[in-house]
C-alpha cells in the first residue's frame, strides 16, 4: 500500500473498492469483423466476456457493498447544482473583468438558484 493511502494520529485508513460490471453483448453481423468500439471509461475483458471496470476510494467503515449502494444511490448529484448554476443561471460566463461586478452577478445568481429550489419544492 502506498504511504498516501493511511493516515496516522487516529484517522481512518482509505479503502479501495474495485467494481466489475458485465457489458451487454453487442450484435454483429455475420461476415463482418467485430470492431472493438472505443469507449469512454476503461474495460477488460475476462473468461471471453468483457466488463466495465472502476474502483472507489473511501474511508467509510460500511461493508463494501453498502458503500458501492451509496455510492451509485447518489451518482451524478454532486455535480447536479454547480451544473445548473454555471449552465442554466449562466454563473460560468462573468461579465466583467472587475471583481465586484462580478461578486455581484453570483450574488444574483445564488439567490435565483435557491428561489428557484425553493420554488420546485413547495409547488411542483
Amino acid at each position: 500500500m502506498p504511504d498516501w493511502t493511511v493516515h496516522k494520529n487516529n484517522t481512518p485508513e482509505y479503502r479501495f473498492l474495485a467494481i466489475r460490471e458485465p457489458l451487454r453483448d453487442q450484435l454483429i453481423l455475420k461476415g463482418l469483423r467485430a470492431a472493438q468500439p472505443r469507449l469512454p471509461f476503461p474495460t477488460m475483458d475476462f473468461n471471453q466476456k468483457r466488463y466495465k471496470i472502476f474502483g472507489l476510494v473511501t474511508n467509510r467503515d460500511l461493508p463494501g457493498d453498502e458503500i458501492i449502494w451509496w455510492h451509485r444511490g447518489r451518482c451524478g448529484k454532486s455535480e447536479e447544482a454547480p451544473g445548473v448554476m454555471k449552465e442554466d443561471l449562466t454563473g460560468g460566463q462573468l461579465p466583467s473583468g472587475f471583481f465586484g461586478e462580478n461578486a455581484a452577478w453570483w450574488a444574483i445568481m445564488i439567490l435565483a438558484f435557491n428561489v428557484n429550489s425553493l420554488t420546485k419544492g413547495l409547488v411542483l
